[in-house]
């Protein structure tokens, strides 16, 4: 399967496949020209303001197959489409069918969830939210393990996995460790383009990803985002 896919801004990316439109924690930055003709899917993994911005539920006006699928952390207020059967809310760990497409949660170790989502012909994405190593200079050593350990079992629940797309926080604000998480990731799944996201618009830190995941032997390919609108062919 041929897919578009768009870098909106930090986490947001839109994917377009034949058959529908996937759209991740869009809460800034220009949507891009996507087919009203699809139905589109519109994901938010967690309440942060980086992550969701009420200005999704517009997008109803003018797209009539639209399905919010929501963390189950975003609260039943903020959602301004009352059209309750196009709204679905999710717990970690959960596993259900939204037309045909398998979507899965895993529970994040900031807020709110990750997805996988297999569509109908196979095709894997992993969009990872705020699940991620977030060591941080300076905290708690205990801290920092403690989290390592939470994000190293949540993965083991995915191990083995294959996915055709993965987007993966590289958040530069964690120093020498920005690239931890996409690394322990690729320890236990394996990933045609990994999509680096949540780098605050730093895209100097993908070349110190490239550098770490060639040590790795990754054996996908890593998108180099260089500014937003940008789109990719996978």
């Amino acid at each position: 399967i041929m897919m578009n896919v768009t870098y909106i801004a930090h986490s947001g990316f839109a994917v377009e496949t034949e058959h529908q439109v996937l759209l991740f924690d869009y809460a800034q930055g220009e949507l891009p020209k996507l087919s009203p003709e699809k139905p589109w899917y519109v994901f938010a993994s967690h309440v942060h303001g980086d992550h969701f911005s009420e200005e999704i539920f517009r997008l109803a006006q003018k797209q009539e197959r639209i399905y919010f699928i929501l963390s189950s952390d975003i609260p039943e207020e903020k959602v301004e489409d009352r059209r309750k059967n196009h709204v679905i809310f999710m717990a970690p760990w959960e596993k259900i069918m939204v037309d045909g497409m398998w979507v899965e949660t895993l529970k994040s170790t900031d807020e709110g969830v990750a997805f996988v989502v297999t569509l109908e012909d196979g095709t894997a994405i992993y969009h990872a939210g705020d699940l991620n190593d977030w060591f941080w200079e300076g905290e708690d050593a205990s801290w920092n393990r403690k989290m390592e350990e939470c994000y190293d079992k949540v993965l083991e629940k995915i191990r083995g996995r294959h996915f055709h797309i993965a987007f993966v926080p590289v958040d530069p604000r964690l120093g020498s460790r920005a690239c931890d998480g996409a690394v322990h990731l690729l320890q236990r799944v394996t990933a045609d383009v990994l999509f680096p996201m949540h780098c605050w618009e730093q895209y100097g830190v993908i070349a110190a990803l490239k550098e770490k995941l060639e040590q790795e032997n990754f054996g996908g390919r890593i998108a180099d985002i260089s500014g937003r609108g940008q789109v990719f062919q996978v």
